[in-house]
C-alpha cells in the first residue's frame, strides 16, 4: 500500500465553488430511452445488460457491451476477471460511456454484516435544531400523492415508515426526490439490495394506518450515507491498526475529493459513522447512543484503546455524484413498472 504524498488534515481542505446548477421544471427526468452514441442501440433505465468485463477500475470495472461495442463503467466490489460476461442493468450515459449497475442476482453487499445488524439504526435522527419534523398515518389511496410531493419537490432527507400489519420497519434517504438508501427490516426478512426493499416497503405502504415519521436531512449526510448501498467497499491488504489506518484512508479520500461512509465498529460491537462529503469530514454518528460526535479527536478515542476495532469504508463513485439526476431509484418509476 503506497501512502499518499501529503497528508491532509480533514475537514480544513480548501472549498471550492459549487458549480451552477440548471434545470428545466426541476423535477427528476422520466423513464425516457437514450440513443447511445453510434447508433444501432437504445437503451432505458433499468433494461438489461450482458457486458465483458475489460480491466478493473477504482470502484468498478471498465467493460464493453455489444453488440455495437460499447464502453462502460460497472461500478463493483465484486471480483471479476477480464473477460467475463456479467448480466448488469443500464443506468445513464455518463459522458462517453454507459453508467451500468448490477443486477440484484449478481451483486454482493461486502458490507452486508453491518446493514443486517444495525438496519435502520444507521440513519441518523433529526438534528436537534429541525423543528420540522412531519409524522402522519397514510391512509390507502394516499401513496400516489406521497410519491408525487417527494418527487417533484426533490426532497433531500429521511422518510421512516412503520407497518404494524407487516411488522417491519423502514429507513429511506432521498436525495433530490430520489431514493438512495432503503433499510427494510422486519420479522421475516434479512436486509436485502436496495431495489428489493423498496419493493417490500412500497408493499407495506399500500396496506392501511402505516406511520410515517420524515426530516430533512443537509445532502452531504445523504449523499455519504447513501454509500452504503450505492456504493463500493474498499479492501484492504494491510497490517495497520484501527488509527493508523483511519488516517490513511482519511487521507486518501480527502486527496480524491471522494463521498464515503467510514464505519468503525469496536469489539463490543458499538459502532460510529464517520460522514465524509467530497474529502472532507462532515460529521460523526454514533449508532448505539444516537447522537453526533463533534470532533475527529473523538474519533481517535473511540479505536485508539481497542485493538478489535474493524473499518468498513464504502465510496460512492464519482460518475454518480457527478449525474445526481440518476442518482438512486425513483419511486413513480418504480411503480409505474408494475414492480410493486
Amino acid at each position: 500500500m503506497t501512502e499518499p504524498k501529503e497528508p491532509a488534515v480533514w475537514g480544513k481542505r480548501e472549498t471550492k465553488p459549487e458549480p451552477e446548477r440548471r434545470g428545466g421544471s426541476g423535477r427528476p427526468p422520466g423513464r425516457t430511452r437514450v440513443g447511445t452514441a453510434g447508433g444501432g442501440a437504445n437503451y432505458r433505465r433499468g433494461d438489461s445488460i450482458s457486458c465483458k468485463i475489460v480491466k478493473a477500475e477504482p470502484g468498478g470495472y471498465a467493460v464493453s457491451i455489444e453488440p455495437g461495442c460499447f464502453d462502460g463503467f460497472l461500478p463493483t466490489s465484486a471480483k471479476h476477471e477480464p473477460g467475463a460476461q456479467v448480466e448488469a442493468q443500464f443506468v445513464c450515459m455518463a459522458v462517453n460511456r454507459m453508467l451500468l449497475t448490477m443486477t440484484q442476482d449478481s451483486q454482493t453487499l461486502p458490507e452486508q454484516k453491518l446493514l443486517h445488524r444495525r438496519g435502520v439504526d444507521l440513519i441518523p435522527p433529526p438534528p436537534e435544531d429541525n423543528d420540522n419534523v412531519r409524522e402522519e398515518i397514510l391512509e390507502i389511496g394516499c401513496l400516489k400523492d406521497l410519491i408525487k410531493e417527494l418527487e417533484d419537490g426533490r426532497y433531500t432527507g429521511c422518510m421512516r415508515a412503520v407497518s404494524e400489519l407487516s411488522k417491519s420497519r423502514c429507513a429511506l434517504l432521498f436525495y433530490q426526490g430520489r431514493v438512495v438508501t432503503c433499510l427494510y427490516t422486519s420479522t421475516n426478512v434479512d436486509q436485502h439490495p436496495i431495489e428489493s426493499s423498496i419493493e417490500m416497503l412500497l408493499n407495506d405502504l399500500k396496506a392501511p394506518h402505516a406511520r410515517l415519521i420524515m426530516y430533512e436531512l443537509p445532502e452531504e449526510v445523504v449523499l455519504s450515507l447513501s454509500s452504503l448501498q450505492l456504493g463500493y467497499s474498499v479492501e484492504r491488504s494491510d497490517d495497520l491498526d484501527a488509527k493508523s489506518y483511519l488516517d490513511y484512508v482519511g487521507s486518501y479520500i480527502n486527496q480524491k475529493e471522494q463521498t464515503a461512509c467510514i464505519a468503525l465498529t469496536l469489539a463490543n460491537d458499538e459502532c460510529c459513522l464517520l460522514l465524509v462529503h467530497k474529502g472532507r469530514l462532515v460529521g460523526a454518528y454514533y449508532v448505539e447512543q444516537r447522537y453526533y460526535l463533534d470532533d475527529l479527536q473523538a474519533v481517535y478515542d473511540f479505536v485508539s484503546n481497542d485493538r478489535g476495532a474493524r473499518i468498513t469504508v464504502c465510496i460512492l463513485p464519482a460518475e454518480l455524484t457527478a449525474l445526481p439526476a440518476v442518482l438512486g431509484h425513483s419511486l413513480r418509476e418504480m411503480s409505474a413498472a408494475g414492480k410493486t
